[in-house]
């Protein structure tokens, strides 16, 4: 902070920049602009440091005026998922709570009708013991997923047992 302190106050007088501000008004707030960052305890950190690029008040103007346009553009020709809502009109957290909430119920009222067909018991196994699952869940799941057969009525007739290597049918 010294260092920059110094620079600032032994600065010339130069012709200012492109923000037009002469070095003679820089030396004047510096006492007033010198802290910016109170909050700030470790001016060693390279964050209080990064480039910022400040626009002026036309050029933000225009920076929101595209934004706002590609935005409706975007939602319009539809370019973005139907879940994305950052940054966009008319879009907030709540919406995408909405309709988080929408698809789980609409999810849970339909059927799960052949959702186990393809269950390798095994793996199915495996996974719930990396994952951290009590030993005797595991062993009740086990118990229940590994060792089964089915037999096939059709007709009113009856078919040979048949032992199941994939599914939880």
């Amino acid at each position: 902070m010294a260092q920059v302190e110094e620079s600032v106050l032994q600065a010339g007088n130069t012709a200012p920049g492109l923000d037009e501000i002469p070095t003679c008004i820089l030396k004047v707030i510096w006492p007033l602009i010198k802290d910016k960052k109170p909050k700030k305890t470790d001016w060693s950190s390279p964050s209080l440091y990064r480039l910022i690029a400040l626009l002026s008040v036309l050029g933000k103007g225009l920076e929101r005026l595209v934004a706002q346009n590609m935005a409706w553009i975007s939602i319009h020709y539809k370019v973005l998922a139907r879940q994305q809502f950052g940054a966009l009109p008319l879009r907030s957290i709540n919406n995408l709570t909405t309709c988080l909430t929408h698809d789980v119920e609409q999810a849970l009222n339909q059927d799960v009708k052949g959702a186990f067909d393809t269950v390798l018991p095994g793996r199915l196994i495996r996974r719930l013991r990396e994952q951290g699952w009590p030993t005797n869940l595991v062993l009740w799941i086990a118990s229940f997923a590994t060792g089964r057969s089915v037999q096939i009525r059709l007709d009113g007739e009856i078919g040979p047992s048949t032992d199941i290597a994939c599914g939880l049918l």
